[in-house]
């Protein structure tokens, strides 16, 4: 994920929230009528008859279920008035108590008081909403919070190779200023054998199981002109035609190639003669080519499964092509003069 993404998930974050669901019209109609429908049938055939059969007896009257209804009625709406009134008294301060004749002042207002259970009901969907609102608004910016570390932390990954990669270039500049300086007799040696140990630790992932070779191309074949973490035996013993291995595949390809999670019973590369004494599981190669002509290739092992990625491939670009000219110098004689067979 880029900044601009960061940048246009941030805009939503106000938005796209998940709001408190409301109660369906036609839901509450039907709940409160049978609700009505179910309170007529209790009061008329159980309430009515029963108050109708117990007062008759006190009095020796005759009560109507009618009549009986009409009292519980009144009754209620009574309470109901009262209660009413009561509660908008308390719940506001400028509601004055009387009639249309006298008015008083209300002694009664309350200021903690909610009236009616169906406002406090609104108010609890009020702030259920609001809670929905923020508990999606906090899960939000949680996400963003752990994808803005996962970014800083890529970022300061990046930023640790950089640094590591100016100092590596430094030193390596001005190793080869001075060995030049000093007529070193074996400079291109030296100045490869520094490379290959500068470049190995400016990759991304885990440095402590890579390994580097640097094969030059000597007449058909390639062969291990410098190695860092390799068996000697290995370096003086292997050699690959074009095609042959993993670095003769680069050197045929003639581009960079990374191979992660090596099958050595299935990988034609890595198979019979060509398998490396010691195992490795990923893989990263460079060829080394001026103007088409391949000079050599330098590969990178690791044996972790996922050893490299792409942005290896740029950090590691600078050092196969100080690798490039110094091979390339060592053939032309222009620096030094290279001990042991020379380059056909």
């Amino acid at each position: 994920m880029n900044d601009q993404d960061h940048i246009h998930n941030h805009e939503e974050l106000n938005g796209d929230v998940p709001q408190t669901q409301k109660y369906p019209w036609y839901k509450w109609l039907l709940c409160y009528s049978t609700a009505l429908l179910v309170s007529l049938f209790i009061l008329h055939l159980v309430v009515a008859p029963g108050i109708s059969e117990i007062l008759s007896y006190l009095t020796e009257g005759e009560f109507s279920k009618k009549e009986i209804i009409g009292y519980i009625g009144g009754t209620f709406l009574v309470l109901y008035m009262g209660k009413y009134f009561g509660d908008s008294w308390r719940a506001n301060e400028l509601q004055e108590i009387g009639t249309a004749v006298t008015n008083f002042r209300n002694p009664f207002y309350d200021p903690n008081f909610e009236k009616g259970p169906f406002r406090l009901q609104a108010k609890y969907n009020e702030l259920l909403t609001q809670f929905n609102v923020q508990r999606s608004l906090l899960q939000k910016a949680m996400e963003q919070n752990n994808e803005y570390v996962d970014l800083l932390q890529r970022t300061e990954s990046k930023l640790r190779v950089q640094l590591r990669h100016h100092d590596n270039a430094n030193r390596i500049i001005d190793s080869l200023i001075y060995l030049t300086k000093i007529n070193h007799d074996d400079i291109i040696n030296r100045m490869l054998k520094d490379t290959l140990e500068e470049c190995i630790t400016v990759l991304h992932r885990d440095l402590s199981d890579k390994s580097i070779s640097l094969f030059e191309v000597v007449g058909e074949k390639l062969k291990i002109r410098e190695y860092v973490r390799i068996g000697a035996e290995s370096a003086y013993k292997r050699s690959f035609a074009k095609g042959e291995g993993f670095a003769g595949y680069v050197w045929k390809k003639s581009e960079p190639i990374i191979k992660n999670n090596i099958d050595y019973e299935e990988d034609e590369m890595f198979k019979g003669g060509n398998k490396p004494n010691h195992e490795f599981y990923s893989i990263m190669g460079l060829p080394l080519v001026v103007d088409e002509q391949t000079y050599g290739v330098l590969c990178l092992q690791s044996e972790s499964k996922e050893g490299f990625g792409e942005e290896d491939l740029k950090a590691v670009q600078f050092y196969a092509n100080i690798c490039t000219y110094l091979l390339l110098c060592d053939k032309m004689g222009i620096i030094g003069v290279r001990k042991g067979d020379d380059i056909q």
